[in-house]
């Protein structure tokens, strides 16, 4: 009987293992512990039963014959547990909070009596951790509601745990407010985070950020019960990223109807004026408002919980920047002496110059000066979530849960911060699942799960000129880039839109043998990606201080040569596209799959093993309508090939996890935790999907020295003379044909001691090491001695391959106080290091350097600090209530008006001090290395020595640092300058709040909340940029030199190499965080 239920369940396991995907996304809990009587020994066969308190909703097992035991499958909550076994009184262990995903321990020791007998003890599950060696924290239903939240943003509190680096200088999100990252975990990508809500994908699998509306902030602080973060060496039963895994669970009803009412309000009124506001602070007003409401549909049986968010935000947008000054609007700029030169403006030029505003500010030189100016931003955004539960046996649990989050907003500076060109953002994101949950006997548990996400994402222009540069009809205008100016027009990404579906399929199943917990598990994903990404059909015109006009070569007679060759109609480069090869729209599909064995091996009482293995694949991507060509060698290739994007796709992709927990000494108040393990990434399609860009089914042109027309007439018409150079065919981030997957190595060593029953002490060693991973450059560079590119047939290709490498190691600690006698904290800190050769593969990724190499045939010439580098990085978080009022330490016997008003007062806060991370000196768009690249990576030489971070800081926002030490390499030659070699400004915010809660009757409660961010009003700078990023309002890096100056200077003679310096190079224009703004908020709750 045995043999034959053995072979059962291995027949069953295979079935269901070639029938699902992977990265199972297990969030539920387990119960375990040991039961024994007062002499220590073991009790077998006790009956142990564990009830959720909220919903009368129980589970039973029975003790092995070491007197352990173990429930799996628990929701989060506050349980009981009750051991009943005859000859000793029944004891029950109240007031255990259960958290997501957890391992709680609830040892529990029976005294001889009799069964009807019982005995209460109330008290958590112990704190320290004894089961598991992966890095993790929960962030509590508390932590959650209590602590003050900028835009209640639920991602903002991942930041708490050690080895999270939010990443302020991430480049600009093209869909939302702020980046389009917001955090690096243990040296990993800020790309690489997984995010799962109720252990159902909730990423996008377009461009793989981060879930969230308009507004830049992942709503549904009301919905979500808590959330776990995964941090290092996570069990196998996870995957997909190898960074962090980050679990929400949302609230679910209970037999108690339940529900609030609230409201949060801000306005420019109780708000400091932010240090680049002009001379009064810009109107702004935010309120965000909702509704919850839960409870029972039949008692002990079904329930209900729903949820509504609304934001509603107006507010003034700041742009502080570089603009041309009124005597270059009359076509005057200075010469080297300071004189002032006629060089005219040509009458093509003339409705593109009047597009820039005159400026406000001081003088830079170089024919520009500052402009500060605010533009309106309308915001909305509306967040919904219903969520059934129904037990429908005593074996078997159902729910079902939807979520809707829509919303849109105007963008003023969408593509640029020059002023009259904003966009239209429209986001909507949807989430269905419906999960099964079945006991087949008390040690043999399966949950699946059935998973629809639907993400949208929309940027448009939303500006119209009677203006155009496209060689394509009724297209907005396009770019006027200018070195050392921000762009002039809407951005070549734009417009740019992704519907995605991603339907998923989830299996866990655990099996309690022995004192082996086995956990096997599938996730497969089928992705479908649609949408236009229209790079280049708006064109874009370069304006670098080289070109021709009529057919003669410009000779700059300025100081700012770019800027008067953008005056005389001197145009560089042309970008656009052929209007016979201009549809981007594509629909592409691909399948995951992951599978994974887990095994929990408890060797003795004091150690456990964690052994897993995942096993990962992704299919080689398609398109709906077969739309697929790449380049298989870009050395040799005559055009890319239609047909597969990858050669082929490896099926080898395993991953190990091995970890332990051990409990050394008797009192088991100390606990030793281990692991390694290879953790995979993915090549998800914002990593593809630009090949849609390549022949036959799209055409890009690169144009040398054109002819300036406004609008063009035919792709022939470009061609200007004397040259002559005819157009050359390019790419844009296309992937290579034979890619590695990237994957990490990471391992920790730590060691938790419980302080007290509610204080855990943890010191710890964290590191990883990035393989394969993916990074971006110039593959087929113009090479001046052969007077062509290394492959005649293309001209510039950015191309994507996957031969980087990163190096992060870290020192962590942590203190952390669970809530008992009215206070909770957590600190932490990290010291660490990240390395790398990229810190992700577009341009778009970061403000503070190129994102591109800057010689891709030299990968470790790129070696130096990760962007999202920070030293050193605490943080703390607390809430306390005050001990005041009935039942508190003070005014403990207060009654009647003065004890509600005495009573029911809590402050809580966010304290968060980093240190800086680094940028790049670069060139910007000036191209010296006369590589040809399309998005060039050149850097300057050093003259002198580094100091203080690669340059001598000098610490001032309209000179952050000394140009001086800068000079510029010899024409066709690279810069010997590192990539992130100078320090940006460092970060302290505090974040403060006070609450009072006021009891109305048994049921009603109202809460006055007043949250206070950046309460010290702390300028916390921005790093400088002077560059243009893909984005527009953004950059890349701070450009030391816009130009070379034309003979007679010698660059053997001149101290810079006769290099054209950057006339706002070392400016900060923008700020990391925001000025004090105060929030007030008041919430019913029943």
């Amino acid at each position: 009987m045995k043999r034959s239920t053995t072979l059962t369940l291995l027949v069953s396991l295979c079935v269901a293992l070639l029938e699902a995907p992977a990265a199972a996304q297990r969030v539920t809990s387990d119960i375990l512990g040991t039961v024994r009587d007062t002499s220590e020994a073991a009790i077998p066969g006790a009956k142990v039963t564990a009830r959720h308190v909220e919903t009368g909703l129980e589970r039973s097992s029975t003790t092995d014959s070491t007197g352990g035991y173990r429930m799996s499958g628990f929701e989060p909550g506050t349980y009981e547990v009750r051991v009943e076994q005859q000859g000793f009184k029944t004891t029950i262990r109240k007031g255990i909070t259960l958290l997501v995903n957890q391992q709680a321990i609830v040892d529990v020791t029976l005294q001889v009596g009799d069964i009807q007998q019982r005995i209460e003890v109330t008290g958590e599950a112990a704190i320290l951790e004894t089961t598991t060696s992966h890095m993790s924290n929960v962030v509590t239903e508390a932590t959650l509601r209590e602590l003050p939240l900028n835009g209640r943003d639920l991602f903002q509190l991942t930041a708490l745990q050690t080895g999270v680096l939010p990443t302020t200088n991430a480049g600009p999100s093209p869909w939302s407010e702020g980046g389009i990252t917001k955090a690096a975990v243990q040296g990993s990508r800020p790309t690489m985070n997984n995010f799962t809500l109720d252990g159902a994908d909730i990423n996008d699998p377009g461009f793989n950020i981060y879930p969230g509306g308009p507004a830049g902030a992942q709503l549904g602080v009301e919905a979500v019960k808590e959330f776990r973060v995964l941090l290092n060496t996570y069990s196998a039963e996870y995957g997909r990223n190898a960074g962090a895994n980050v679990q929400f669970v949302t609230k679910s009803g209970t037999n108690d109807l339940h529900g609030s009412l609230f409201e949060f309000h801000r306005n420019a009124a109780l708000d400091a004026r932010n240090f680049f506001d002009p001379t009064t602070k810009p109107p702004f007003t935010r309120n965000q408002f909702g509704v919850t409401l839960g409870g029972p549909i039949v008692k002990n049986k079904t329930f209900f919980f729903a949820n509504y968010e609304g934001l509603r935000e107006s507010k003034s947008v700041t742009a502080s920047l570089t603009v041309p000054d009124a005597n270059a609007h009359n076509g005057q700029l200075p010469d080297s002496s300071g004189n002032l030169v006629n060089v005219g403006v040509n009458p093509l030029v003339r409705p593109f110059l009047e597009l820039f505003p005159l400026p406000n500010g001081a003088s830079l030189g170089g024919g520009l000066a500052e402009l500060r100016t605010a533009r309106k931003q309308p915001t909305r955004e509306d967040y919904g979530l219903v969520r059934i539960d129904y037990q429908l046996t005593d074996k078997d649990q159902l729910f079902g849960r939807y979520v809707m989050d829509d919303g849109d907003t105007i963008v003023p500076f969408q593509s640029t911060f020059v002023p009259g060109f904003p966009g239209e953002r429209i986001l909507r994101n949807q989430y269905l699942v419906l999960s099964w949950q079945r006991l087949f006997r008390q040690n043999l548990l399966n949950d699946a799960k059935v998973n629809f996400n639907r993400t949208r994402y929309v940027a448009e222009v939303a500006n119209s000129y009677p203006l155009s540069i496209s060689l394509v009809a009724n297209r907005p205008v396009g770019v006027m880039a200018i070195a050392g100016l921000p762009a002039l027009g809407n951005n070549l990404i734009f417009p740019l839109g992704t519907s995605s579906n991603t339907f998923e399929f989830i299996d866990n199943l655990s099996h309690q043998r022995g004192h082996m917990n086995w956990k096997f598990g599938a996730d497969i994903k089928r992705m479908q990606i649609n949408g236009p990404f229209d790079l280049f059909i708006d064109a874009e015109y370069l304006f670098l201080g080289a070109g021709q006009s009529g057919g003669q070569f410009f000779v700059p007679r300025s100081a700012n040569p770019p800027l008067e060759s953008f005056l005389v109609g001197a145009p560089t480069v042309y970008l656009g596209t052929d209007p016979a090869f201009a549809n981007s729209d594509r629909g592409f599909r691909q399948t995951y799959l992951g599978f994974y064995a887990q095994n929990d091996w408890q060797v003795r009482p004091h150690l456990t093993l964690n052994l897993g293995l995942r096993w990962e694949y992704s299919s080689n991507p398609g398109e709906s309508q077969r739309r697929v060509a790449n380049i298989r060698n870009v050395a040799t290739d005559l055009t890319p090939t239609v047909g597969k994007v990858w050669e082929s796709v490896p099926k080898n992709l395993f991953s190990p996890r091995v970890g332990f927990a051990w409990t050394p000494f008797a009192r088991g108040k100390t606990a030793v935790r281990g692991a390694f393990g290879l953790l995979r990434d993915q090549l998800w399609s914002n990593l593809y999907f630009d090949i849609r860009f390549y022949e036959p089914f799209y055409r890009a042109l690169l144009y040398i020295f054109p002819n300036l027309q406004t609008p063009p007439n035919n792709v022939n018409g470009l061609i200007g003379p004397p040259l002559n150079i005819p157009p050359a065919v390019i790419g844009s981030f296309g992937v290579t044909f034979r890619p590695d997957f990237p994957y990490y190595l990471q391992y920790n060593l730590n060691i938790q001691h419980e302080l007290a029953r509610d204080l855990l002490l943890q010191v710890a060693y964290v590191g990883s090491r990035g393989i394969h991973l993916v990074r971006t450059g110039e593959a087929n560079p113009f090479v001046a001695s052969l007077g062509r590119h290394i492959n005649p047939n293309f001209g510039s290709i950015p191309l994507i391959i996957t031969d980087a490498q990163s190096f992060y190691n870290s020192g962590q600690l942590s203190l952390q106080k669970r809530f008992s006698q009215g206070l909770s904290f957590q600190a932490s800190y990290t010291y660490s290091r990240s390395i790398d050769d990229q810190s992700g593969p577009f341009p778009s990724d970061y403000v503070s350097e190129s994102g591109v190499s800057q010689d891709f045939f030299n990968r470790k010439g790129d070696r130096a600090r990760s962007s999202f580098d920070r030293k050193h990085a605490f943080v703390f978080n607390a809430l306390y209530d005050l001990p005041f009022g009935p039942g508190r330490q003070w005014a403990h016997d207060a009654t009647g008006a003065s004890g509600k008003i005495i009573g029911g007062w809590g402050i809580g806060g966010i304290i968060s001090v980093l240190s800086n991370v680094p940028f790049t000196a670069n060139l910007g768009s000036f191209n010296n290395s006369g590589t040809q690249a399309s998005f060039n990576g050149d850097r300057p030489n050093l003259r002198g020595a580094l100091v203080n971070c690669g340059a001598t800081i000098l610490g001032k926002p309209d000179h952050w640092f000394d140009p001086s030490v800068f000079a510029l390499p010899a024409a066709g030659q690279f810069g010997n300058v590192g990539r992130n070699t100078i320090c940006g400004p460092n970060l302290r915010n505090v974040d403060f709040s006070v609450t009072k809660d006021t009891k109305i009757g048994e049921r009603l409660g109202v809460q006055f909340r007043a949250e206070f961010f950046n309460l010290f009003n702390r300028t916390n700078f921005d790093v400088p940029v002077n560059t243009q990023g893909p984005n527009g309002n953004g950059g890349n890096g701070d450009a030391i030199f816009i130009g070379r100056k034309a003979p007679p200077c010698n660059p053997s003679t001149d101290p810079v190499g006769c290099g054209i310096s950057a006339p706002n190079v070392g400016h900060i224009f923008r700020t990391a965080t925001t000025s004090r703004q105060i929030q007030f908020g008041l919430k019913l709750t029943f």
